[in-house]
């Protein structure tokens, strides 16, 4: 997942301003409301708020619901899981269907709920916001820099990993390489031809990165600084109360 997926441009929306542990946060409790919930009407409220944020939000959906094509297979293999009775014979049965359609739309609502914060926080917000939450921990002499740092590189890795990936295999596809034909054999060459020098790659970039990140004194002094009032503001605060009480609601009514 990237977060450069979209343009990001700060201040478009309200949904852009907000607080990113604001977001963290309530992403988290969401995922949960999705997860405690099982009637469907509960789902579909859920569903309108998260459609009411990506329409706040003023992010075109286009973008998620293409990278959300692997999660569409998942979603069919469950309904169609659920949807056959072996008895002796494979039945069909339309509890069955409809449990699966409730967890192939949970599974969705989560990945979309996913995609909307990411599209809507810069990897920097993130990496501030996990500097925030982490902060307790140095009490007990654990490195929360350093370990906020490895995962805000970890994020800012992956989209360039997945486009070296891709061009090493376009690259390998017009030289003859038959990733889906022929033998297993010549299958299993094909993908290590692929993936030995996109790994080479990755180490080649991480021994770069760490040269720079040597040249600029990382590690210099005892902890970060920053620019950057940690606060969380009033409107932010007050989304916060509004969406935890809102989910904490969902959760009560699908217990009715």
């Amino acid at each position: 997942m990237s977060f450069h997926l979209t343009t990001y441009v700060p201040g478009t929306s309200c949904v852009h301003r907000l607080d990113a542990r604001v977001k963290l946060v309530l992403l988290g409790v969401y995922s949960i409301a999705l997860i405690i919930i099982d009637s469907w009407a509960a789902l579909a409220i859920t569903a309108a708020l998260l459609a009411m944020c990506w329409a706040l939000s003023r992010i075109s959906p286009v973008g998620a619901l293409k990278l959300a094509i692997p999660v569409y297979v998942i979603v069919g293999i469950s309904i169609i899981v659920n949807s056959f009775l072996f008895v002796g014979t494979f039945v069909f049965t339309s509890a069955g269907f409809l449990r699966g359609l409730f967890f192939g739309i949970r599974i969705l609502l989560l990945v979309f709920a996913v995609f909307l914060v990411c599209f809507s926080t810069t990897a920097t917000d993130v990496t501030r916001a996990l500097t925030s939450f982490f902060a307790p921990l140095r009490a007990l002499r654990v490195p929360v820099d350093d370990v906020v740092m490895v995962l805000s590189l970890t994020l800012r890795f992956m989209p360039l990993v997945a486009e070296e990936f891709i061009q090493v295999r376009d690259a390998q596809w017009a030289r003859g390489a038959s990733f889906y034909e022929g033998t297993f054999g010549m299958r299993a060459k094909a993908w290590t031809a692929t993936l030995l020098p996109v790994l080479a790659g990755m180490f080649r970039r991480a021994d770069r990165l760490a040269y720079a990140l040597d040249a600029r004194c990382y590690g210099a002094v005892p902890s970060r600084t920053s620019l950057h009032d940690k606060r969380i503001g009033a409107a932010s605060l007050a989304v916060l109360v509004g969406g935890l009480a809102l989910c904490a609601g969902l959760v009560l009514l699908s217990a009715l």
